[in-house]
């Protein structure tokens, strides 16, 4: 459990940077791409969810090893940066608004980097007894 968690704490920036962008003045919701998710809820509420998830990721990256269940918690992040950026990846793709940006093809590396972060915390959260508890092998 001493390998580096640089493309986590990565992650974890990019959610919170996410959601204090979707803060910034300005009416993000209103552009083609997220109308799907202004209709779900406001704009603020996306922010939230973005910065809370990435918040809680550092204090889990942080505090890792401290506590055993923080590995868990990581996997349980990780498992949400793949469901908001692959819905992102979908919203992105099925708006009709003019050609696809070429940051759209970020989205995929983004979930492929969370799905193997989501594998190596739940190894570890494994390794550490966090769920011996659940799982009996």
């Amino acid at each position: 459990m001493t390998q580096t968690r640089s493309v986590e704490w990565l992650l974890a920036a990019m959610m919170f940077a996410w959601g204090v962008g979707l803060l910034l003045p300005g009416n993000t919701m209103s552009l083609p791409q997220y109308r799907l998710l202004s209709e779900w809820a406001p704009e603020f509420v996306w922010a939230a969810w973005s910065l809370a998830i990435g918040g809680v990721r550092f204090v889990a990256l942080y505090i890792n090893g401290s506590w055993k269940r923080t590995p868990l918690i990581r996997s349980i992040c990780a498992i949400f940066g793949i469901v908001w950026w692959l819905l992102l990846c979908v919203l992105f793709m099925t708006a009709n608004s003019g050609p696809m940006p070429a940051g759209l093809l970020w989205f995929p590396v983004f979930i492929g980097f969370e799905g193997y972060s989501a594998f190596r915390s739940a190894r570890d959260s494994y390794h550490s007894g966090a769920l011996q508890r659940w799982v009996r092998l």
